[in-house]
């Protein structure tokens, strides 16, 4: 099965399973199976890369199963410790152009956005930046690089992002609990530029 996709970004889940990126697509497939339409790739808004979704497969390979959908990229995977996925999601609809973080059950139920979609301008100088390789830190915060869209580097800034208090750097979930702002904070002791 090897050929039947590209995959990326595998990270272990608590029951010995593992979550990766992939370009399988299996449930969009068998559901155009199932109402008679041939099988196809699903490629992005551009039409030049085919689209990485979030699968579930046993440790040993069997049982693979798409559990997200999205016209652009959902990447880079990991388990928080409230046992629901953290990823990074591109949405590239309506010209949004922008990568949030969404957390997802391992089944695939109760999709949700988590963090960012109106905090890309907070990069150095406001520069914009997304939100990229989110894990969380033993503090219960969540670690993630910024780096802007297109940036011919690898690397970026590390932040510690309160995910529990905000939605947004400087929108609390819940407003009454008392949370102060912002909700990122440098993960380095040295600055790292974020603007390219």
């Amino acid at each position: 099965v090897a050929d039947e996709g590209q995959d990326i970004s595998p990270h272990y889940l608590p029951d010995g399973r593992i979550v990766f990126s992939s370009t399988r697509q299996r449930l969009a497939k068998a559901i155009l199976l199932d109402e008679g339409k041939p099988q196809y790739d699903a490629f992005d808004e551009d039409r030049n890369v085919e689209t990485l979704a979030l699968h579930i497969m046993n440790g040993d390979g069997t049982e693979i199963t798409q559990i997200t959908f999205n016209q652009s990229h959902d990447l880079n995977p990991n388990v928080l410790t409230n046992g629901k996925i953290v990823f990074s999601r591109w949405d590239n609809v309506d010209r949004n152009d922008e990568i949030s973080l969404y957390q997802v059950n391992p089944d695939g139920s109760n999709l949700e956005f988590l963090y960012g979609f109106h905090s890309h301008e907070t990069g150095t100088d406001d520069a914009v930046i997304e939100f990229i390789q989110p894990r969380q830190a033993p503090v219960g915060r969540l670690i993630v690089k910024l780096r802007p869209n297109l940036s011919p580097k690898l690397g970026g800034g590390l932040v510690y992002i309160d995910w529990e208090n905000f939605t947004e750097n400087d929108q609390t979930t819940i407003p009454s609990t008392g949370a102060v702002g912002p909700a990122q904070l440098s993960a380095t002791p040295f600055e790292v530029r974020t603007d390219d």
